[in-house]
């Protein structure tokens, strides 16, 4: 007797880092499937200085924190922060949340996270809410 197991959904990965050194001293981790989003946390403060946070963060986090605060881009974090060249800090104090899945070819693959290595996550790899099903990404 053969038993299927159900197919199991590819695990995605995030950058793990917390602080000044973020993009030069981060880890890859899996995330679960509780915390599938690769999320950044980007706090600009009134001195130019940013501070990053990298994590695997839940539906509810990517919801609240990416979609209902930051995508409508009225802090300018995602015309300053995603690109080859993130504008620097310049005094204005904000804070900036990403949520992101790895797409095509790096789904699944351990060495790559799509919040790895820059400040903010590729601008397609950002997640995008389905208007005609919110609970559905």
């Amino acid at each position: 007797m053969t038993v299927n197991k159900p197919a199991q959904a590819p695990v995605n990965y995030s950058a793990l880092c917390d602080g000044f050194l973020c993009l030069i001293v981060e880890s890859i981790t899996p995330c679960d499937a509780q915390h599938p989003y690769a999320m950044t946390t980007v706090v600009d403060d009134t001195d130019s200085r940013r501070h990053l946070t990298k994590w695997c963060g839940s539906a509810d986090e990517a919801r609240r924190l990416w979609w209902d605060m930051t995508s409508d881009n009225n802090s300018g974090c995602i015309d300053d922060l995603v690109k080859d060249d993130p504008a620097y800090p310049n005094g204005v104090a904000r804070t900036c949340y990403f949520a992101c899945k790895p797409r095509g070819a790096d789904i699944g693959n351990p060495d790559y996270a799509c919040n790895g290595g820059n400040i903010a996550p590729p601008r397609d790899t950002l997640m995008q809410m389905d208007t005609n099903n919110p609970d559905n990404w």
